[in-house]
């Protein structure tokens, strides 16, 4: 096993769980050291969406453009880039969207179960919290993410569209936000953790 990060640790703990015989291999003198411990610490399971769906058609040219704060991509004349771009292109279809989004959800419900063993275990010492997530959309989000959001409640995940107000309900900081936003999408049981 190599690297002594989050997802090493994590990886070499269920390994060892199973019996097998472990080593981890750490180029630091420090566990973690080198593990992105300073991003958000997100546990999202509600979130596994398939990159490849309709919706992306239309940030395509940003994408391409190198104008799209989420996704970098170097366009080049690379075969395999361009190959891999077609098949991309391809599953940008509504029902092959749904189909990923409910297989990698099958994934993330059962990372979610293994999370809350792994911390709620006599040996952890993980600082994780539930406080659920809000995810700010606009007014043109609002039929996708409310379709999505169905199609996932449907296999037992706690989501759901709220409007702007019960958004800063749920968390009133948003009062002071200056970005306008006209919904969210609620989520309960998603969570954060400290793996520093």
């Amino acid at each position: 096993m190599i690297a002594g990060g989050v997802i090493g640790i994590t990886t070499a703990y269920w390994l060892k769980k199973l019996d097998a015989d472990v080593t981890l291999l750490e180029q630091s003198n420090t566990l973690a050291d080198g593990a992105s411990f300073g991003n958000g610490g997100q546990l999202s399971y509600s979130f596994p969406d398939a990159l490849a769906n309709p919706a992306i058609l239309k940030r395509l040219p940003l994408i391409l453009l190198g104008m799209d704060p989420a996704i970098r991509i170097r366009p080049t004349l690379d075969p395999d880039l361009i190959r891999w771009g077609i098949r991309f292109l391809r599953n940008c279809k509504l029902a092959k969207s749904d189909e990923v989004t409910l297989r990698l959800f099958d994934y993330t419900a059962r990372s979610a179960s293994l999370m809350q063993e792994f911390a709620s275990g006599e040996d952890s010492t993980f600082d994780h919290r539930t406080p659920g997530k809000l995810v700010l959309i606009r007014r043109g989000d609002v039929p996708g993410a409310s379709r999505i959001s169905q199609l996932k409640r449907q296999q037992g995940c706690d989501i759901e569209v709220v409007m702007a107000r019960e958004a800063t309900d749920i968390e009133p900081a948003l009062e002071s936000w200056s970005e306008p936003f006209d919904a969210a999408i609620w989520t309960r049981n998603d969570g954060s953790g400290d793996s520093n």
